[in-house]
């Protein structure tokens, strides 16, 4: 007995010819009586699925049976032998499969043989003769046969079987006897037995009578297994005469009554016969009598989730049968089917994985899938997210987190392997009609449902089969119109959730929003043109101004993906939700629809006043997105044009903007076809535009009602939407813009919101509108306009007149020969009298030095397209004006005009370089006048007419001084770049060099004035001191000659000789120049300059002997021999 269970077996097959014999052992019958023990309780048990007996276990008790039954001496057969018997016998319904069960059974009724029965005690026999009646008709067949083998061979007394008979034969004869006239009179005293039948305290009088003097703990498991029998022979007789019923048979057979109690029937019975043959009646009623089950059909169906655990073949196929017959019932008492599809969930959760596929399929076939499906993954989605909710496990978590862990639960992959079963062909629709029923329902968990609603249509759009079908035309066709129904529902539900949200957190709305922007841009991908321009057109007629907004954003954002002019365009198009799509491609044949769209937002722009503003909007924003993205000759774009320029003059700044940008965009598209509307546009956009900006001249001065410079950012936003459109129209329609370039220059120039710098977006395009009119408009049209500008532009101030300046440089930038032939004279001219700003002192200009900075770059444009012969007679009238005598009683010339002459005249010898040299002979008397005279350039105050104030006359007195300064400032930077251009010495020759040498030198013990501030663009004593150096050192280098050094280097060291430090540094300064520019030809210059070295060197400022030292160093390089024997 210490062996294993194979062991065992081995051993007693050996020892089973010994006969009864082995069983006087008494290990061997302990063994026997334990696994027989073990067998019943097996049964009795409610967890069948673990097994209390191995298969060589079973098969030990067989052998053991086989033995008991065996004995020579029947006479002597024990009670325990009897008790074993009828323990063999014993099988429940649950388990008439199980080999545990069926293969002891089988093995007691084949050892069964008469001459053990006849020796059996009376109450034995009729114990056995009951098994074997009801094993007679069990479903399982092996049994079955061997049962009726048993009857056979068996010897029964009638005194045996009298007591069945009361109990059974009527039944079995009515089963039996089918054609008993008028059998269906049975069916109502059928159901009067079948209450008590059901009754435990009928059974339990029963028993209690059945067991008098004898053991009742024996005796009942006969009595229950006699009435299970009875029971089903009763449903068994009942379904029989209702197979022969017709459908609507007129008699009244059957009430609400027999239906209850069956389903209470069902529900109390605890074996699997009674219920399966109960459930096989109540199809059969079904059939003959629907309207009598449809008033109990809900009970009906708790009663089938409530057994719906049954794991065999046979109840699944009568669990089938019932429902093939049931569900019309249902759906003939009502069309919802979510209370029916609940009951069969809520049962669903202690079901095997695989059954529950099993069971949902065929009830969804049975409910038509095309029409059910959506309700089914609803069903199964809302069980989840209930079931969550109320979970202690995740009440605690995240919210986020739940929702990510929802995927993973069974009813989640239940819905997914429920539509596997079919091709996407199937359930794809059903994707918009499941978002339409969550969105319907509007329960409190409605972000959770759509949430886990879009995880799981994201999983299925990357279907393996769909995706490889769609790459063909005709399958993409085929699901266009669940495409565009996909969408609005994505939509609809997004908005939903967005109208009830409370405490939602910010995670669990941004898991939602990624999922439905991928969605959408997943679904996009695969629509048509026209599919997606009629599914947002259907969108935008939705009364919600939520819906509409969304749509509409949509819309934009799938537009700005377009690439329909870079790339060519796609018949197939492969999806990945996680890289970009490709957005809907405008073609002809989806050209109707995209105008349907477009005159649906124009509607939405052509709202009321009191309607919703931000729709309105997000309509002009859409149709200046559909404009960029889809350009084309499309009539709908001439027809929103028109609209939208009725509609510019709005009380409201930003939709004013809006439409503003949205007109140009328009135009760019339209080209020359939107002309029509073009005196509109500019009339509205430049009288809008004088509403908001300040303008203090110009043409259209008196129409602006802003009185404070300072700008709003609407204000902004709308001169921003003005000038990108105004850049707009001259790109594209620049030889038309004439009637306009008045205003158009007004507002780019004049107004100070575009010429101030007081917002950096605002400058860069009013810059770009200017660079924009100088390059599109032809000259002939253009210059008139911006010269006539001239007068407005000094009222406005410094910044807009040298805006103008500046576009009259960029323009003349442009001009070709023939427009610098024709129109040069007048620039310059023009430029002309603009020099003597500096002159006329306007109040409104601070820094004149800024403009005249871009007059004279306008001048140098127009003078580097200029032939000898056209400049020539300019630039001496120039010097002409410069010269000229302002007040004739006083023969003095404007120091004002000097100043600006020298300023153009530095700045021609930067550009012309050489060529401009030779023109400074005529500039060198006067050069030498300035830097040698003070009293003849300062006007006399007994001559002057007093036109002002006092004071105001002695403060321009004293600001001679400075004026001065500044003037030869600019004098020695003139003969510096004269100098240093003039490479053959056209100016430099020995005569000039004599006259000019003096009046330089001179400027080394000029002072100052102390009024130097009060002119802001004089230059600084260090900067003068720098030129004056420059100018003597490169008057040296350009003369070639020691002729002409050494009365330089003489002047210069003269200089030294002062007391004051500035000349000694200039003179020190001018040698070092000369040293390290002339390089060993200064040599012949070092007798002369050594002595003066030697005084420097004991000079007592620190500067002066620190420069001098220097320079002996490098003089002593130079030379290559020690100094110091000389100093």
């Amino acid at each position: 007995m210490e062996l294993t269970s194979y062991g065992k077996f081995m051993v007693l097959s050996v020892l089973k010819g010994v006969g009864s014999i082995l069983l006087d052992v008494e290990d061997v019958k302990s063994l026997f009586i334990d696994l027989l023990d073990r067998r019943n309780q097996y049964q009795s048990r409610h967890d069948f699925r673990q097994k209390i007996l191995s298969t060589h276990e079973v098969q030990i008790l067989c052998l053991l049976l086989e033995v008991l039954f065996s004995v020579p001496d029947c006479a002597n057969i024990s009670s325990e032998t009897s008790e074993a018997l009828l323990k063999a016998l014993r099988i429940d319904g649950l388990y008439q499969e199980d080999p545990v069960v069926v293969m002891p059974c089988v093995t007691a009724l084949q050892a069964l043989q008469p001459v053990f029965f006849d020796v059996l005690k009376i109450h034995t026999k009729e114990n056995v003769f009951a098994s074997l009646i009801s094993m007679f008709r069990t479903e399982n067949t092996e049994i079955r046969n061997a049962a009726r083998d048993a009857l056979l061979r068996i010897n029964v007394h009638a005194s045996t079987a009298v007591k069945f008979i009361e109990l059974i034969v009527a039944q079995d004869i009515l089963f039996l006897k089918k054609d008993v006239i008028q059998r269906q009179c049975l069916v109502q005293p059928l159901f009067k037995i079948l209450p008590k039948l059901l009754c435990e305290q009928w059974i339990g009088g029963i028993v209690y009578q059945y067991s008098i003097g004898d053991d009742a703990s024996s005796v009942t498991p006969d009595v229950t297994n006699f009435m299970k029998e009875a029971q089903q022979l009763v449903l068994m007789i009942l379904r029989d005469i209702t197979d022969t019923l017709q459908s609507g048979h007129k008699d009244v057979l059957f009430n609400c009554g027999n239906v209850n109690l069956l389903i209470n029937c069902i529900r109390s019975a605890k074996d699997l016969g009674t219920r399966n043959h109960g459930f096989s009646l109540i199809a059969s009623l079904a059939r003959a009598f629907p309207q009598l089950i449809t008033e109990s059909i809900e009970d009906l169906f708790v009663a089938i989730g409530d057994t719906i655990k049954q794991d065999d073949s046979h109840s699944q196929r009568i669990l089938e049968d019932l429902l093939s017959v049931l569900v019309p019932c249902w759906l003939a008492r009502t069309t919802s089917i979510e209370k029916l599809l609940q009951i069969f969930i809520k049962a669903l959760s202690g079901v095997a994985e695989h059954r529950r596929l099993t069971l949902m399929v065929y009830l969804l076939r049975t409910l038509g899938e095309k029409n059910s499906m959506s309700t089914v993954v609803m069903c199964l989605l809302h069980s989840l997210v209930g079931r969550i909710s109320h979970s202690p496990i995740h009440q605690g978590s995240h919210y986020a987190l739940c929702l990510k862990a929802m995927p993973q639960e069974w009813e989640y992959e239940l819905a997914v392997n429920i539509t596997n079963q079919y091709s996407y062909k199937l359930w794809f629709h059903c994707l918009s009609k499941l978002l339409q029923e969550i969105r319907v329902h509007k329960n409190q968990n409605l972000l959770p449902m759509v949430h886990l609603a879009m995880q799981f249509i994201l999983f299925k759009l990357q279907d393996t089969e769909m995706i490889f079908d769609l790459e063909s035309e005709a399958a993409a066709n085929s699901i266009q119109g669940s495409l565009g129904e996909l969408m609005e529902e994505v939509v609809l539900c997004t908005v939903t959730v967005r109208d009830q949200r409370t405490d939602i957190s910010g995670d669990a709305l941004k898991e939602l929003r990624d999922s439905t922007n991928t969605v959408l841009k997943i679904t996009a991908g695969w629509m048509s043109a026209s599919t997606y321009f009629n599914g947002i057109s259907r969108l935008l007629e939705h009364s919600k101004s939520l819906v509409k907004r969304k749509a509409l954003g949509i819309l934009c954002e799938t537009a700005k993906g377009n690439s329909l002019i870079e790339r060519k365009q796609k018949k197939a198009r492969k999806v990945n939700h996680s890289s970009p799509t490709t957005a809907p491609q405008l073609d002809k044949s989806s050209a109707p629809c995209f105008s349907e769209l477009c005159f649906k937002i124009l509607e939405l722009v052509d709202r009321e006043a009191d309607s919703d503003n931000s729709v309105k909007i997000a309509a002009i924003s859409s149709l200046e997105t559909l404009a960029k993205e889809y350009p084309s000759d499309n009539p709908a774009y001439s027809k929103c044009l028109a609209k939208i320029t009725n509609c510019i003059s709005s009380s409201d700044t930003v939709t004013s903007s809006r439409l503003i940008h949205t007109a140009g965009s328009l135009i760019n598209v339209l080209g020359s076809k939107a002309l029509p509307q073009l005196p509109s546009i500019m009339k509205n956009m430049l009288q809008i535009s004088h509403q908001v900006s300040f303008c203090p001249s110009g043409k259209y001065a008196h129409d602006s009602t802003k009185t404070d410079s300072k700008l709003s950012n609407q204000a902004i936003s709308l001169l921003l939407s003005v000038l990108t459109t105004v850049e707009v129209i001259v790109k594209k329609l620049g030889e038309f813009v004439n009637p306009y370039l008045e205003e158009i220059l007004d507002l780019v120039v004049l107004h100070q919101e575009c010429a101030s710098r007081t917002d950096e977006k605002l400058d860069a395009k009013a810059a770009d509108v200017r660079t924009l009119l100088t390059e599109k408009v032809p000259v002939r049209l253009i210059l008139s306009p911006l010269l006539n500008l001239y007068t407005g532009a000094a009222k406005c101030g410094e910044a807009s007149l040298s805006l103008a300046f500046k576009m009259l440089a960029t323009l003349v930038g442009t001009m070709d020969r023939l427009a610098v032939g024709t129109y040069h004279t007048k620039i310059y001219d023009h430029c002309l009298v603009a020099l003597d700003l500096r002159r006329q002192r306007l109040d409104s200009f601070e820094n004149i030095a800024t403009v005249e900075q871009c007059i004279i770059h306008a001048i140098t444009t127009l003078t580097m397209k200029l032939t000898e012969a056209t400049f020539r007679p300019l630039f001496l009238r120039t010097l002409e004006w410069a010269e000229f005598e302002i007040d004739q009683s006083t023969t003095k010339r404007s120091i004002d005009r000097a100043i600006v002459f020298y300023k153009l005249v530095n700045t021609l010898a930067e550009k012309h370089r050489s060529l401009f040299t030779p023109y400074f002979k005529y500039l060198l008397e006067g050069s030498v006048q300035y830097l040698s005279e003070d009293d003849s350039l300062i006007t006399s105050k007994q001559k002057k007419r007093a036109k002002i104030g006092d004071a105001k006359t002695e403060q321009k007195d004293r600001s001679l001084g400075p004026k001065l300064w500044n003037l030869r400032a600019l004098v020695l930077k003139s003969l510096h770049k004269c100098f240093l251009y003039d490479n053959d010495q056209k100016i430099l020759d020995s005569s000039n060099f004599q006259v000019l040498l003096k009046p330089i030198i001179s400027q080394f013990v000029m002072e100052p004035s102390e009024h130097l501030v009060s002119v802001p663009d004089a230059l600084s004593v260090e900067e003068v001191d720098e030129t004056l150096v420059l100018c003597l050192g490169q008057m040296a280098v350009t003369a070639r000659s020691d002729v002409l050094w050494k009365p330089l280097n003489h002047e210069v060291l003269m200089q030294t000789r002062t007391d004051k430090v500035r000349p000694k540094m200039l003179g020190l300064k001018v040698v070092r120049y000369m040293v390290q520019h002339l390089k060993e030809e200064y040599v012949v210059l070092l007798p002369e300059t050594i002595p003066f070295l030697a005084e420097l060197l004991e000079d007592v400022e620190l500067p002066v002997k620190t420069l001098a030292q220097e320079i002996v160093k490098e003089m002593e390089a130079l030379s290559g021999e020690s100094l110091r024997q000389y100093l």
